[in-house]
């Protein structure tokens, strides 16, 4: 009986053992699956954090090509208002010349 017993006792503690080696193999295999996870994280970091750069250098980029388009536009805007504008007194000078017959003011007498 005593043998019996020992034997009940063996059995349970491999029992045991092999339960707690299970539990064992799965924490391995899931330690091993949030490193892999975490190694996922990483790879990930390391593409945003370059394509962010990537996009801080092309707003830069972008940013410079606005500000030379405004510069630009501006002067061209400038140069159109002062044509337009010595246009208009040319045209306001030659209308006090030459429109009005009475006074002939622009002309020399002779």
């Amino acid at each position: 009986m005593a043998y019996h017993n020992e034997n009940d006792k063996i059995s349970k503690i491999k029992d045991k053992l092999s339960l707690v080696t299970s539990m064992m193999m799965d924490n391995i295999e899931e330690i091993e699956l949030r490193g892999e996870k975490l190694n996922d994280i990483v790879v990930n970091a390391e593409e945003l954090e370059t394509n962010a750069k990537n996009f801080h250098k092309a707003s830069k980029n972008l940013k410079w090509k606005v500000i030379g388009s405004v510069i630009i536009l501006t002067i061209i805007a400038v140069v159109i208002f002062t044509c337009c504008l010595l246009i208009l007194v040319l045209i306001v000078v030659l209308i006090y010349c030459l429109g009005v017959p009475s006074a002939n003011r622009c002309q020399q007498k002779k």
